[in-house]
């Protein structure tokens, strides 16, 4: 039997059970268990929409709309396109709403305890609206249903009414929040904008009637940014005759200060991201073990399974989630950078902010993928098989060329998060 949103009456089931069993057993009972994004959200000012104003809100500058961010990935859990994006551009003076994806999961409180949503100051001209669903649903596991999406929507409206917003652009990255997004254009002047940055048919953990909605909404958008050529070329043609209103709008480098310091002589290479299903982790192992004598240094949240894959190699170690923050010292410590990807469907159209910051420090950088980008590719070192990685590699720790370095700088600062942004400011304009 099946029930809305592609749910099955036992899906629902447990749905309505994991609220409850998250807070009364698993964190109770497992230690740390809790993500550390659940409580860092809570760390900042916030207020409960409809209740007493306890945050600042920056005032708007004129003729600079406010703009909500609809997510794919949760503010506190690691920095990439749509924190890149809203940070930059409320450093132009735009203030900037960002939905927190968890929907409630990310509240101590259990649903049958009259929770609201609320309002947080991130940082200046950057906000965070906490809808709270009772169902609590996993935003890539499934589309919200009209009641959830209205309940969203309403959030979202009444958090904007507190700020006093008249102009209005909707960043959406994924068509789960779609119907919210519609929605609010129903009751406010709004303008529909898709960000299309990933190939969400490529992950195993999406709901195919997520990547399935996307040609629609991209369809239904006042205008489309794509984040690489390739997915533009992809997905471009599904919407036909509407090509006026697409823009190419790829990744960037953070506005980091400029690092002019030499590569470190000792072979240190590192990894900076997601170790999810798509790191080539047998082409890892292999190269480490042929090299012994180079160290490799992964940053980013790592499973049990994978942290016990490599115990027995010892040139390879696991530092955890870094905090953006606390990236440049870390690859300032790197005398090559990876991408070791699997070569999958996800990939072909990807355009990974990480080999940006590499190449803000000048690094020689491996790759499995083939840069989207054309500046990039006689940059990097790509490799098609394992015996071309580790040769690709040994090369890469050998370079001595300042003059390759300085380019892969530059491209780098060509490619600042605050130049990027332009693109996505002349488009907004037009509207």
């Amino acid at each position: 039997m099946e029930e809305r949103s592609g749910q099955t009456v036992g899906s629902r089931l447990i749905e309505w059970l994991r609220p409850y069993y998250l807070r009364l057993v698993y964190f109770q009972l497992v230690k740390d268990a809790r993500p550390r994004a659940f409580v860092q959200c809570w760390q900042y000012p916030f207020e409960e929409l409809g209740g007493e104003p306890r945050i600042t809100l920056d005032e708007p500058e004129a003729g600079k709309p406010d703009l909500v961010f609809f997510p794919m990935t949760d503010w506190h859990v690691r920095t990439q396109r749509t924190q890149h994006m809203a940070a930059a551009l409320a450093e132009q003076g735009f203030r900037c709403f960002l939905v927190n994806p968890n929907l409630g999961r990310q509240y101590k409180e259990l649903p049958a305890g009259g929770r609201h949503h609320r309002l947080a100051r991130l940082q200046k001209r950057v906000y965070e609206i906490h809808a709270v669903l009772k169902s609590e649903p996993v935003f890539h596991h499934r589309m919200l249903n009209g009641p959830e999406s209205s309940e969203v929507a309403e959030a979202v409206g009444t958090a904007l009414a507190r700020a006093g917003s008249t102009q209005v652009v909707a960043v959406v990255s994924l068509p789960t929040w779609w119907a919210s997004a519609e929605k609010l254009r129903s009751q406010l002047p709004v303008r529909l904008v898709y960000d299309c940055h990933d190939w969400l048919a490529g992950f195993g953990n999406m709901a195919r009637e997520i990547a399935e909605a996307e040609t629609a909404a991209i369809a239904a958008s006042d205008a489309v940014f794509f984040s690489s050529q390739r997915l533009r070329d992809a997905l471009e043609p599904r919407i036909s005759g509407q090509g006026a209103r697409c823009a190419l709008l790829r990744n960037g480098a953070p506005d980091w200060p400029e690092h002019r310091g030499l590569r470190p002589a000792e072979p240190v290479v590192g990894y900076v991201g997601a170790l999810e299903d798509w790191f080539d982790a047998d082409l890892l192992a292999s190269t480490a073990r042929s090299m012994p004598e180079v160290s490799f240094r992964l940053a980013g949240s790592v499973s049990t399974g994978l942290r016990n894959r490599f115990k027995r190699l010892k040139n390879v170690e696991f530092l955890g989630e870094i905090s953006h923050d606390r990236l440049p010292s870390l690859l300032r410590g790197f005398r090559a950078a990876i991408i070791p990807f699997r070569r999958c469907e996800l990939i072909q159209y990807t355009d990974p902010i990480k080999i940006y910051e590499y190449f803000h420090f000048g690094l020689p950088v491996v790759t499995t993928w083939e840069p989207d980008h054309p500046d990039q590719r006689p940059l990097a070192y790509c490799a098609q098989d394992p015996m071309e990685f580790e040769r690709a590699l040994r090369m890469a720790l050998d370079e001595n060329d300042p003059q390759r370095e300085q380019a892969r700088r530059k491209q780098a600062a060509d490619s600042r998060w605050s130049e990027r942004i332009s693109v996505f400011r002349r488009v907004i304009e037009s509207l």
